[in-house]
């Protein structure tokens, strides 16, 4: 009989199979046909809105190697940064295919490294929380109503 070598049952191995290493470097836009985006909005079906670098608002489609399992990293959500690539192929450019979802330790990096996160964004990160300004109205409602005629 054989010598099993490997240090017994498989159920770790098993266990770890759709484990995977976090990739270690950030991938910018290298071809003029990728672009940064945002998401506007979720149409379901694989399908977004998103706003892109040039302005233009495009139909873009999650491609299956961000659906599934494992999908914790890849998680497309309203206002989620991307890159977006055009479809050379087609002759409307009115389609997209999504290359890369971004964290927002991913944006603040790219922002300082690349200008056309400064063009898409402006001054406004959409990843941060404190990013909208809400005005309250410093007038008292107390002052306003007169208590004695009630």
């Amino acid at each position: 009989m054989v010598k099993n070598i490997s240090g017994g049952k498989r159920a770790k191995a098993v266990g770890r199979k759709f484990e995977t290493a976090a990739p270690s470097r950030l991938r910018a836009a290298e071809d003029p046909a990728e672009m940064y985006a945002i998401v506007t909005k979720l149409w379901g079906n694989g399908l977004l809105q998103v706003t892109c670098a040039d302005g233009e608002s495009r139909k873009c489609v999650i491609r299956q190697k961000f659906k599934g399992r494992r999908q914790r990293d890849n998680h497309v959500s309203l206002g989620s940064a991307l890159l977006v690539g055009l479809r050379e192929f087609e002759t409307h450019q009115n389609t997209v295919d999504l290359l890369e979802v971004y964290t927002s330790a991913d944006v603040k990096r790219l922002r300082s490294l690349d200008p056309a996160w400064r063009l898409l964004l402006g001054d406004q990160d959409p990843m941060e929380d404190d990013a909208i300004d809400i005005v309250a109205d410093t007038t008292d409602a107390a002052e306003e109503i007169d208590f004695d005629e009630i």
